[in-house]
């Protein structure tokens, strides 16, 4: 259901915003994490071990894989002004909070002998974050008239309802 004022339409405002913490700012933030996590005590080679470089090219990956799904995301909300792309959106903004930390938690698991309610405290703190930002954005998808204006659901009624009057 689009609404009525047709000014709020398109790429701007929060939106925009939104675009671009998905598509710039939060890769950064992935990738200054990761860099950090690694790389910030000099005690981490140490707690892996022999397993160190396989550490290393897991949390390269996953990191590597949320980025290119950050960049889908903006990529489908700049060129799709489709209500699909809502529909793609709002999981995928889900499943990049949820399943990066939950396989990074089975990943360090296997990797190192740490006792499983450790690391469900770790994997717990690590959700926060996420889910906040995944829970805010997805109501903004659900509720805002910039939202229902450039990717509307029924295109074609409301077409239909302008030659009518």
């Amino acid at each position: 259901m689009a609404y009525d004022s047709r000014t709020l339409r398109g790429v701007h405002g929060w939106l925009a915003f939104f675009i671009i913490s998905l598509g710039i700012l939060r890769p950064l933030g992935i990738l200054f994490a990761t860099a950090s996590d690694l790389y910030g005590d000099p005690a981490m080679p140490g707690a892996y071990g022999a397993n160190w470089p396989l550490a290393q090219a897991g949390e390269w990956i996953v990191a590597a894989l949320l980025i290119l799904g950050c960049w889908y995301l903006a990529w489908c909300l700049l060129t799709r002004h489709v209500w699909k792309t809502i529909r793609i959106v709002i999981p995928g903004l889900w499943a990049t909070a949820f399943l990066p930390p939950t396989i990074l938690m089975l990943f360090i698991g296997a990797l190192l002998p740490l006792p499983f309610d450790k690391l469900l405290v770790l994997w717990g703190g690590q959700l926060i974050r996420p889910a906040i930002y995944a829970t805010i954005w997805t109501a903004y998808f659900l509720r805002s008239e910039r939202v229902a204006n450039t990717y509307e659901r029924y295109p074609d009624e409301n077409e239909l309802g302008e030659v009518f009057e």
